[in-house]
């Protein structure tokens, strides 16, 4: 009977608001003032009672009926909290919001009492005038707090039955906008969850199981920074919680922290095994941070399980990151053995071949990756490449001009058509193309090494000199990166 005695006294506290928002008559005794807190406390008690029985039910939309119901009417409530005590403009606001959600007679007279009041009201008992509590112009936020001058007239066990009241229907509100939103992502409409878990969280963010559910319900939107922060909270809140650690981790690798995400991933190694799906963005994360041996020791196994060829495609991808070619090549193979049209299989076996240094074994992977995907660029330039391996030159610059046709922004299709210009004498249309890729690349040194080769030929001394001092400087500035990544891997 907590709550019924706390609504009780609450709306005692300031009895002229009372006499305003309902429009009763001065004299109106204490008792009646009871009996209508107890009647909304009676009110509430049945909505959370509906509400209950709608989640129990699990019919979708008689729960969305009784939470929108639940939700209203404690807003309704939290309104009048806040108008007895002449906190008027997040009244005002809450008014407005629990009409947002149902409409309601009472709500609205209610409203339109605060609107009222917030201008002047003119009381039977008296002439007293109300102010907002807010400065003008001051954004409202009716979720915050009552602050301690707020309630600084009140004797110290109306400030606490205040309180008990307001941290009573914060609890409602809180739960009631959760279950909204878990109903809500259910429904796959995760977006919509997220406001309703947000709207959960201004009220009390304690609520179990809310940060959790505000974290899923981000990644599932691709919200990863906001997933992290509430997955990083449930995490401090429940430790144990290794489907949320799981979960945090994905959601750092997804943003490509790669040092925290696998840090954390550490913290839950064997769930993260169990999905593959983890297990191959904890073996990236670990490749991408310098820990290739633990990298490959995943992958190996993952490497060895029945996976959809799409999730194996993923897998051998880390062999790349790792420079395990090797191991790579075998990978891929294996994929296209069990599904010869499988895209991009014969291009990444290819891309290792090359690698290795074995260009006439990529030829006919690359030639196969073109025939299943003529519109594969990428596939297109390994297979030019590989065929300046091997001195087919030929048909190397006729692959390149016709990747370059398509994509003139193709840095390297310029950057080798132009080496090869070069190679043959042919320095005017070499510059051409290797000032294409410069100007297109400004952070790749040898793009403009080789420039400043190609201008010396031509007689540019200073184009030649500009292009070795910019050469020197990126060499420079990588090199200073370099040291800082460094030293940022051993700390960590």
């Amino acid at each position: 009977m907590l709550m019924a005695a706390a609504i009780a006294v609450a709306l005692c506290l300031n009895p002229d608001w009372h006499l305003a928002i309902a429009q009763t008559p001065s004299g109106t005794s204490q008792n009646h003032r009871l009996s209508v807190a107890e009647q909304d406390t009676a009110e509430l008690e049945q909505r959370q009672a509906a509400q209950r029985a709608a989640v129990q039910s699990g019919d979708p939309q008689a729960i969305e009926d009784s939470t929108r119901a639940l939700s209203a009417f404690a807003l309704h409530a939290m309104a009048n909290l806040r108008a007895s005590e002449h906190m008027l403009p997040e009244a005002v606001e809450l008014y407005h919001r629990a009409l947002a959600l149902q409409d309601s007679p009472e709500t609205r007279s209610h409203l339109a009492d605060a609107e009222l009041l917030q201008k002047k009201a003119t009381f039977k008992n008296g002439a007293v005038q109300t102010k907002a509590v807010s400065p003008a112009g001051r954004r409202i936020d009716p979720t915050s707090k009552p602050t301690t001058s707020q309630l600084a007239h009140l004797s110290p066990s109306q400030a606490h039955m205040f309180t008990a009241l307001d941290a009573q229907l914060r609890q409602i509100l809180s739960s009631s906008f959760n279950d909204w939103g878990t109903l809500e992502a259910r429904r796959q409409r995760y977006l919509d969850a997220l406001i309703y878990f947000h709207e959960a969280e201004d009220w009390e963010a304690s609520t179990p199981g809310l940060r959790r559910n505000i974290g899923m319900a981000a990644f599932l939107d691709g919200q990863y920074e906001e997933a992290v922060r509430a997955l990083q909270l449930a995490a401090l809140r429940e430790p144990q919680d290794q489907h949320t650690c799981l979960m945090l981790a994905m959601s750092q690798f997804s943003l490509d922290r790669f040092s925290d995400a696998a840090r954390t991933f550490a913290m839950v190694a064997d769930l993260a095994m169990r999905d593959p799906r983890a297990a191959y963005a904890w073996a990236l994360s670990l490749a991408r941070t310098d820990r290739q041996a633990k990298a490959n020791e995943i992958v190996d196994k993952l490497s060895t399980q029945t996976l959809p060829l799409d999730q194996l495609a993923l897998v051998c991808k880390v062999y790349d990151v790792t420079d395990n070619y090797e191991q790579a090549v075998k990978c891929f193979r294996r994929i296209s053995q069990q599904n010869p049209t499988f895209k991009g299989s014969h291009l990444e076996t290819g891309a290792a071949l090359i690698r290795l240094d074995r260009p006439t074994e990529a030829i006919p992977e690359l030639q196969a990756e073109s025939k299943l995907s003529p519109d594969n660029l990428d596939a297109q330039y390994y297979l030019a490449y590989a065929f300046l391996q091997v001195s087919r030159k030929e048909e190397a610059a006729t692959l390149l001009k016709s990747i370059i046709t398509a994509d003139p922004a193709y840095v390297q299709a310029q950057y080798q058509l132009g080496r090869l210009l070069l190679d043959d004498g042919q320095t005017e249309q070499a510059i051409q193309h290797l000032e294409r890729a410069a100007n297109a690349d400004k952070m790749h040194a040898y793009l403009h090494y080789q420039l400043h080769v190609a201008y010396r030929r031509a007689g540019r001394t200073a184009d030649a000199n500009r292009e070795l001092k910019l050469y020197k400087e990126i060499k420079a500035s990588h090199r200073t990166i370099t040291s800082t990544s460094s030293q940022d891997h051993e700390k960590n």
